[in-house]
């Protein structure tokens, strides 16, 4: 778990971090920003590569080398390179990316092969999802410090010995190392064959679509008033309500299924809809986006279970990081939507959220079949 909240820091570090570093290096904000592009381009396609090696090899093989590699290049960038070479820090920031641990992805897996009793385990998945979120939500603030302290330089290195730590910690537990992968994994069906990870996988991009958008139409209510800090304190009111929605799903053993699912899609889609109609009063505003996060800490966590009843072993670190994959993809296309609706209507961005989250329920209601456990043991793949 120490992996998960040490490498979620660091995500929670590198966007700010790096477009701060690459401003100060080049003087240039389309440069800075080429540069936290690249490493989220990096970090999209290391993270189903490093799923797939997981799988195969195991976890420490995997992550403790990635994990060196990552550090060594944040490292090498904030000592090494100069004004005269932006071109060489978008494409360290792309292999930093690709190379950044996928700590989160196979802890989710450990934690399924050492929680025998399926009831129990998503009270593991929701600590995780509170690890995870709790380290995004430091990694800003840790920038802040460095940066008013010493400058966006040591933000860099910082996140890059955190980075590292979340690879070289697994190699630490005995359970970890025990994790010795499956030789014929690369050979076994691919994810996408079992029908319950592609309901999944289409219902983390819906949820992912809103996200974006919201990320985008909150800044946007605040603007509107006059007050931009004011998007800090709104969005944390949204992070805050997941953390305690996943503290409070956790503590009840409960075995996942598509019902919990559908009904916590239902109650993120009703809290969009009132986020979307408030936007003129921010109180009403506020609670509708603490509980959009409440409501969403659930469906994470019963989704990351689930995909133990749909998926096989020598695939779920792949089926895992594919949901997240597909999750941040279409986090990406909700920022790019909202901005472009945003200016014209904050509400018509959330309620554009609201819409990709109602699909996403009516999607799940239609497939819920795919998300059942045949005869009592694992969804089988199917084409």
């Amino acid at each position: 778990m120490g992996s998960v909240f040490a490498g979620a820091t660091a995500i929670g570090m590198l966007d700010l971090a790096l477009l701060l570093f690459g401003r100060q290096l080049t003087g240039s904000f389309g440069v800075a920003g080429a540069v936290t592009g690249a490493f989220g381009v990096g970090n999209a396609v290391g993270l189903p590569l490093q799923a797939r090696l997981i799988d195969r090899f195991g976890l420490v093989r995997v992550l403790a080398p990635a994990g060196l590699l990552c550090g060594g290049l944040l490292l090498g960038a904030a000592v090494g390179l100069t004004s005269r070479a932006p071109a060489a820090l978008v494409v360290v920031a792309a292999l930093a990316g690709l190379c950044l641990p996928a700590a989160t992805a196979g802890t989710r897996v450990l934690l399924r092969d050492l929680v025998a009793e399926p009831a129990v385990r998503p009270a593991g998945y929701a600590l995780l999802a509170v690890l995870f979120q709790l380290g995004l939500l430091n990694g800003p603030l840790l920038v802040a410090g460095l940066v008013a302290v010493t400058g966006p330089r040591a933000a860099v290195v910082a996140a890059g010995v955190l980075a590292c730590a979340s690879g070289v910690l697994p190699a630490l537990s005995p359970a970890a190392r025990g994790s010795g992968g499956n030789r014929k994994a690369t050979h076994a069906a691919r994810p996408t064959s079992y029908p319950g990870v592609r309901t999944l996988v289409m219902g983390a991009a819906g949820t992912g679509l809103a996200a974006g958008l919201t990320g985008v139409g909150v800044p946007a209510v605040a603007l509107a008033r006059g007050v931009p800090a004011l998007s800090g304190v709104l969005l944390s009111l949204a992070s805050v309500g997941m953390l305690l929605g996943g503290l409070a799903w956790g503590a009840r053993p409960r075995r996942a299924t598509s019902r919990h699912l559908l009904r916590g899609q239902v109650g993120v889609a009703a809290a969009a809809l009132g986020v979307a109609v408030s936007t003129a009063w921010l109180p009403a505003f506020g609670v509708g986006l603490f509980l959009g996060g409440a409501c969403a800490a659930p469906v994470s966590v019963t989704a990351s279970g689930l995909l133990d009843t749909v998926a096989g072993r020598p695939v779920l670190a792949r089926a895992y990081a594919l949901m997240v994959c597909v999750q941040l993809l279409g986090s990406s296309v909700g920022y790019v939507l909202g901005g472009n609706l945003a200016p014209v209507s904050p509400a018509l961005a959330f309620g554009c959220a609201a819409a990709a989250l109602a699909g996403t329920a009516a999607w799940t209601r239609t497939r819920r079949g795919s998300l059942a456990a045949a005869g009592g043991g694992l969804s089988r793949p199917s084409g």
